[in-house]
Order: C-alpha cells, then sequence, then structure tokens
C-alpha cells in the first residue's frame, strides 16, 4: 500500500520495531485469504473498487481487537508505524487514507453479502429437508442420513 507516495520518504521498516506484536502478527497471517474471501463483494470488472483489501482487513482487526471507534482506530492509525504496517503500509502517511463512514459502509456490505449467504443456505436445508419428508411419504422409505443411496428420490 504506497496512499501518499514517496514523497514523506520514511519506510515504516526503518522505524518500527521488528519485535513488536502486530509486525509479527502482520508477517504471519494469510492476508492472501482476506483477499480472496472478500474480493468478490469489492471487485467490478477484475478491479479493485475502493482501497486495498488489507488496510480494510486491518483496521478492521484493530478496532476490535483493542475495542474502538472508528474514529479512535483512525487516530490510532494515523498515529502509529506499526498499526500503518500491520495494514499493509510501505511508508509512514501523514493523512487518513478514509474517514470513519467508510469502514461502516464496509462492514454493511460484508453483512448484506453474509445475510445473502445465510438465506441461500437455510433454503438448500429446507429443500433438503422436504425432499427427504416427501421422498419417506412416497416411498415408505426413510432417509439415512450416513447412506442417502438407501433414499430413491435423492
Amino acid at each position: 500500500m504506497q496512499l501518499e507516495s514517496e514523497q514523506s520518504g520514511v519506510l515504516l521498516e526503518e522505524v518500527i520495531d521488528r519485535g513488536h506484536e502486530l509486525v509479527m502478527a502482520a508477517e504471519r497471517l494469510n492476508w492472501k485469504w482476506y483477499e480472496q474471501l472478500y474480493s468478490a463483494m469489492f471487485y467490478t470488472e477484475n478491479r479493485p473498487t475502493g482501497l486495498p483489501m488489507r488496510l480494510m482487513v486491518g483496521l478492521h482487526f484493530l478496532k476490535y481487537a483493542y475495542e474502538l471507534s472508528d474514529e479512535k482506530v483512525l487516530a490510532g492509525w494515523l498515529e502509529n508505524p506499526h498499526w500503518q504496517y500491520f495494514c499493509g503500509g510501505i511508508y509512514f502517511e501523514h493523512e487518513l487514507p478514509l474517514d470513519s463512514s467508510v469502514m461502516s459502509q464496509w462492514r454493511e456490505r460484508i453483512k448484506r453479502v453474509r445475510e445473502a449467504w445465510r438465506f441461500v443456505l437455510a433454503w438448500e436445508n429446507e429443500e433438503k429437508r422436504w425432499q427427504e419428508t416427501a421422498c419417506a411419504t412416497a416411498t415408505g422409505v426413510g432417509v439415512n442420513k450416513n447412506d442417502r443411496s438407501l433414499c430413491p428420490c435423492v
């Protein structure tokens, strides 16, 4: 991530403590997994629709880990090079890359997608139960959950 460009010239790697818990966590976390998990929600025509995914995931991690409001997590990010590094920063930034409303919009978008998936999964489970009941009623053969091959309808 390079929001301000190289104008500031202060590389985060030159000012962070490599033993800091967030620096070590940043190295251990599988950021690609988060990218893949959320990319479908935030990409249009194979291009990202907004800010870097690692920044958004990192800010939310910090928000919940330290029990902070959106405003306070952004204020902390602005003054803490370890937080900026954790969120994928390369250079120390002196300006916020977003305002707090973007964080709440991001959470709302994720929430809507999660709700849609819950609906789809609930519908599939209900449909499966209906098929099992219909099969048992029609054939007199109950569905063995360990061996679905006994049900001629499934």
